[in-house]
């Protein structure tokens, strides 16, 4: 991703954040164990429009580990006081879908829209399933040793479909490699919104994608299902024939969901503004 970069001082440490194009702020959250190389594709096509802002949340990529307890909705929210950012959109996928839906509970007056990828939300029940594959991975890394955890994490029914993208896999495996394996070894000391985010789903106001890919694993389909029923006004699209990294195996109809989902909110603010006049 092109443009600026720096670091926003934080609470207990900073942020690396990349920031290009020109227009409303657009900022983008990745998921665990990656970090901002995850929305290259994405962010190439909207910063045509938009004012792109991708980050690293706080123990990836080149930001600081964790050392107290912190809350990454807050987190963001300096972020954007850094960018002198008022308002954004926000496009979160798996972690940091759920790190962006918190932030709109919790900053309201922060969030202009809300863009749900294969997301993860606060409070929900996981499958006894998706929390063995958590579980084997920490073991693996305590017991054995980080590559084989992320070795084993990358043949995980959640990437199974990256694999049958040329070069979608590979750059996932390139950023599991950079990832510091932190979150296998120690407790994060991250709070939690509470109540949490799956009682609180009626609150949010602003207006809300929800984004699903068809072959990931029922966990995040079940989230998507109930993300759409319980936000108000909210919509669901599910990509056909891409996985949990919808936005990497098929970064052109993912980038064009959400670029027409900006785009008409432009468009219905433009003409609230010629109504007003």
């Amino acid at each position: 991703m092109a443009g600026r970069t720096g670091f926003a001082d934080i609470d207990g440490g900073r942020l690396y954040y990349e920031v290009s194009g020109q227009g409303e702020p657009v900022v983008l959250l990745h998921g665990f164990g990656c970090d901002t190389r995850l929305w290259d594709d994405v962010a190439l096509a909207l910063a045509d429009r938009y004012r792109v802002v991708a980050y690293d949340q706080r123990g990836y990529g080149r930001s600081t580990l964790p050392a107290a307890p912190y809350a990454p909705h807050d987190d963001l929210a300096t972020l954007l006081d850094a960018l002198d950012i008022g308002r954004a959109h926000l496009v979160g996928l798996s972690r940091g879908g759920g790190v962006a839906l918190d932030t709109t509970l919790a900053h309201p007056n922060r969030v202009r829209s809300l863009t749900l990828v294969d997301s993860m939300l606060g409070g929900y029940r996981w499958s006894a399933e998706f929390r063995a594959l958590n579980s084997e991975a920490a073991a693996l890394a305590r017991d054995v040793g980080q590559a084989e955890a992320k070795a084993y994490w990358l043949r995980t029914p959640l990437l199974e479909s990256t694999w049958r993208v040329a070069g979608a896999g590979e750059r996932c495996a390139a950023m599991l490699d950079d990832y510091s394996g932190w979150h296998w070894l120690n407790a994060d000391p991250a709070r939690s919104l509470r109540p949490p985010a799956i009682e609180r789903l009626a609150e949010v106001t602003v207006p809300t994608l929800v984004v699903v890919g068809e072959n990931d694993i029922a966990d995040f389909h079940h989230i998507a299902a109930r993300l759409a029923a319980d936000i108000p006004g909210a919509r669901r699209v599910v990509l056909p024939g891409v996985g949990h990294m919808s936005n990497m195996e098929d970064p052109i109809s993912f980038s064009q969901v959400v670029i027409d989902f900006l785009d008409r909110l432009a468009t219905a603010s433009e003409q609230q503004a010629d109504g007003q006049s």
